[in-house]
């Protein structure tokens, strides 16, 4: 930066009264360094430049649709492509059965998924594969959907699977929702032009579309929160139902400790009393078939059970008889050696 008078640069070591008057016109200029040969500057004539142009990386703007064909097109948990056996969850998420089954049995689901407690919590899928592919039924792999190149900046919309009955390709361009119970795949474009149709391959039963349960496939915005409700509420029912049912149980509990506190009181209030009463006897039949009966009642034996029968699960002995000496088992009883 050089400040000029009169077409005369001013040294730095001067006042500015040595050389003009107060009301004098003073012209200020810059000197401009480096540059990118064309007079520019490429902001790397510094260290500190160049090190702030790569240290912040920018954050990579992912393409929407992208992003909506591989949420149609490839598993919520792995991110494989979709191939059969595949289910989908109350939230209308997809998924691939094998790669669900491995995160349970590792106990890997993310807290997102914590509403899939196991395989009753999602529904197996009715895919029809498009033509050309050998999607949910074929042999081989699934083929990819192209995606963006330098060429093109949006990605294909060819889908593996279609609709059984318009033929709209599985991609995320068109609305599909999930039929309950029968998991039928179809589009709403279906179910509004031939609802006739749907009903025939969902195998309603004589029901009416409208009366079958229906889960719309990666839902978005207001319906993907009332989806969100439904579950909760669910849930929140389920959890009701076992609190009652413990309830009961406790409750029945009560009821018979209660009637047996009751019958040995008036059992107790039955018998004689006094210092002459003597204990009932055990000698007799009837108190050796109680004591059986209380023995048991305790060690759970099965009805009709004696205690030799009982004994001849663990032991092959019968009443102190000789053992009979077999391949396997070298008995010394059966050589007169008795060591009892």
């Amino acid at each position: 930066m050089r400040l000029q008078y009169g077409a005369a640069s001013l040294p730095d070591d001067r006042m500015l009264g040595d050389f003009c008057s107060p009301s004098a016109t003073l012209q200020l200029s810059y000197r401009l360094r480096g540059g990118g040969g064309d007079g520019g500057s490429t902001g790397a004539e510094s260290r500190s430049c160049y090190m702030e142009m790569y240290a912040n990386k920018k954050v990579e703007k992912v393409n929407p649709e992208e992003a909506r064909l591989a949420a149609w097109t490839r598993c919520h948990l792995s991110g494989e492509l979709l191939a059969a056996p595949c289910v989908a969850d109350e939230l209308g998420n997809l998924y691939n059965k094998d790669a669900l089954i491995v995160h349970l049995l590792d106990k890997t689901l993310p807290p997102t998924l914590s509403h899939i407690t196991g395989l009753r919590s999602v529904i197996e899928l009715k895919l029809t594969p498009a033509a050309g592919t050998s999607g949910a039924n074929g042999a081989g792999a699934a083929k990819a959907p192209k995606a963006a190149s330098q060429v093109s900046f949006q990605p294909s919309n060819e889908s593996q699977f279609t609709c059984p009955v318009s033929g709209t390709p599985f991609n995320g361009r068109y609305k599909f929702v999930i039929l309950r119970p029968s998991g039928l795949v179809v589009s709403e474009r279906a179910i509004k032009e031939v609802p006739a149709a749907v009903e025939e391959l969902a195998g309603a039963g004589g029901k009416k579309l409208a009366e079958l349960e229906s889960i719309p496939v990666n839902p978005t915005g207001e319906q993907l929160e009332q989806l969100r409700a439904k579950l909760a509420a669910r849930a929140a029912e389920k959890a009701g139902k076992a609190a009652s049912k413990k309830d009961k149980k406790r409750s029945a509990a009560a009821a018979a400790a209660d009637g047996e506190a009751a019958a040995t009181g008036a059992a107790g209030a039955a018998a004689p009393a006094g210092r002459g009463a003597s204990p009932p006897l055990e000698d007799g039949p009837g108190g050796a078939a109680a004591a059986a009966a209380a023995a048991a009642k305790r060690l759970k034996i099965p009805q009709g059970a004696s205690k030799d029968v009982y004994s001849s699960i663990f032991s092959t002995n019968k009443g102190g008889q000789p053992e009979k000496e077999t391949f396997c088992c070298r008995a010394l009883s059966a050589r007169g050696m008795n060591l009892t």
